[in-house]
């Protein structure tokens, strides 16, 4: 896969293609059935895939909205390159992108500098300042610069009647439903990241942990999680996953105030600061809180990794 990061000076090979539109923000099954109409489209006119994607999220540059992000860019472009889309174009939504009419982006990025040949959008994408463009915008147009032109009517999880996004995803995440996150995903929750130097409190009751800071990602509920821990380095990654607790919050016993995910995992000593994580969130186990001393937190930790083990035994 190809990524593009400017809307000017397109080269060839990223022109005339089949065009997917949208933040895309944590691929869920809606935008995967999207990107898979894209790549149809695309495979019968003998043409390449594309999807247009905005960095920073958009709300964060209109609304100044902190940690909206489901997963880390790195993982979306992951996601979006294991798709088989062909270009992603990764184009920077800033102050000046935001003010951009509707007609200004369709005639200056899409028809002149991406030569687009057919577009596709889901079933409620609107774009432009004051959101003035929309997908029956699209549609006329599309007959006056000549472009295809697919809209995707809404796909609901059938199992709870509701339509697919990324909203709802947010609000399952931050009750704790992991189970109603999977089904709007098609996979495990995850979080990607490095493992950084934290203050070894763990190490100190008994209970060593990996650190990561969560950045702008999405703050699901605070509390402790049933995981699964992969370690993306080639010499020392186990295929199917080591077994852990992890918890996301502040550690409040400890009077913290800074947000982490830290990973305890099950039979492991080996030092991996530096390594990159990604950490399956399995269940929901218990909701952060504080405890009077030391000692109870260490009898809660050892109560917590039995029901982690319980739990992923039977996953």
């Amino acid at each position: 896969m190809q990524i593009v990061r400017s809307y000017k000076n397109i080269p060839e090979y990223a022109t005339n293609t089949v065009l997917a539109l949208g933040n895309f923000d944590g691929i869920h099954l809606g935008h995967t059935e999207l990107l898979k109409q894209t790549i149809k489209v695309a495979k019968e006119k003998k043409l390449k895939s594309a999807l247009i994607s905005f960095e920073p999220h958009p709300l964060q540059t209109l609304h100044d909205t902190k940690n909206i992000r489901i997963f880390s860019l790195q993982d979306k472009i992951k996601f979006v390159k294991n798709s088989g889309i062909d270009i992603l174009f990764l184009f920077r939504f800033t102050g000046s992108f935001a003010a951009m009419t509707a007609e200004e982006f369709l005639t200056q990025i899409l028809v002149s500098n991406l030569r687009a040949n057919h577009i596709v959008i889901g079933y409620d994408f609107i774009f432009g300042k004051n959101r003035s463009g929309n997908g029956e915008y699209l549609k006329k147009n599309s007959i006056i610069h000549n472009y295809g032109f697919t809209k995707i009517l809404p796909h609901k999880c059938e199992t709870d009647n509701v339509i697919y996004s990324s909203t709802e995803i947010r609000k399952y995440l931050k009750e704790g439903k992991l189970q109603k996150v999977r089904k709007f995903l098609g996979k495990n929750y995850s979080i990607t990241g490095r493992v950084i130097r934290g203050k070894n409190l763990g190490s100190k009751i008994g209970y060593a942990t990996a650190n990561i800071a969560l950045n702008d990602l999405f703050r699901p509920k605070f509390g402790v999680y049933a995981v699964k821990i992969h370690i993306i380095n080639q010499f020392i990654e186990n295929k199917s996953g080591y077994d852990g607790v992890a918890n996301i919050g502040i550690r409040p016993t400890f009077t913290g105030n800074e947000e982490f995910l830290e990973v305890h995992i099950f039979n492991f000593s080996k030092n991996i600061y530096g390594a990159k994580l990604l950490i399956e969130f399995i269940s929901f186990i218990r909701e952060e809180k504080k405890f009077n001393n030391v000692e109870e937190l260490k009898i809660q930790i050892n109560k917590d990794c039995k029901e982690s083990i319980k739990l992923l035994s039977n996953d």
